[in-house]
């Protein structure tokens, strides 16, 4: 009789063991893709702060050239104004700003010296300490989710064969099974 819910096989009242055994596995049932997705998320941040430390790299050398233009500059004017040449740059400067210059100039150089020393302590740190760890530490992350990710998918599968294994020992369900 068509709508009898004692012949229902999930919408069998009378069956909370079936009822029981469906919320269980809904409950214990996980999702790796919900894993892979925070797994992703975090990966992006630390991709992104490794690039943001790259990028610092950049303007740190950025710096440097923008510092050896103006010493070649500043050394361009003095050298005008040591032997007494007029540019644009040096009509308004005399013999008294030289020595302002000098001391520019020597301030660069020493700016200089410490910006090149600060690029090659980055560069090798980076080079040597920091992207060689985070490519192993990545490495064993990934290795780890993928497990991870294997264990609850062979889980699920578990539970999944588990719930249908219940269903099919349910007698009516049984009989129908076996006549055809």
């Amino acid at each position: 009789m068509e709508g009898d819910t004692n012949k229902m096989v999930l919408g069998d009242a009378k069956n909370k063991e079936l009822k029981a055994s469906v919320d269980h596995m809904a409950e214990n049932l996980k999702n790796p893709f919900y894993e892979m997705y925070h797994w992703c998320k975090g990966e992006i941040y630390d991709l992104q702060a490794l690039a943001e430390t790259i990028v610092q790299r950049d303007i740190i050398e950025k710096d440097i050239k923008k510092l050896e233009s103006k010493k070649k500059n500043t050394q361009s004017d003095l050298d005008h104004v040591q032997t007494g040449k007029k540019t644009i740059r040096t009509i308004l400067k005399t013999e008294k700003d030289t020595g302002t210059m000098v001391n520019s100039i020597e301030h660069t150089e020493k700016e200089l010296e410490n910006l090149q020393t600060l690029l090659e302590l980055v560069t090798i740190y980076l080079g040597e300490e920091v992207i060689p760890l985070f490519k192993n530490e990545k490495l064993n992350v990934y290795s780890r989710l993928m497990q991870q990710f294997n264990v609850m998918e062979i889980n699920n599968a578990h539970q999944i064969a588990r719930f249908w294994s219940n269903v099919l020992s349910i007698p009516y369900v049984k009989q129908a099974t076996e006549a055809k």
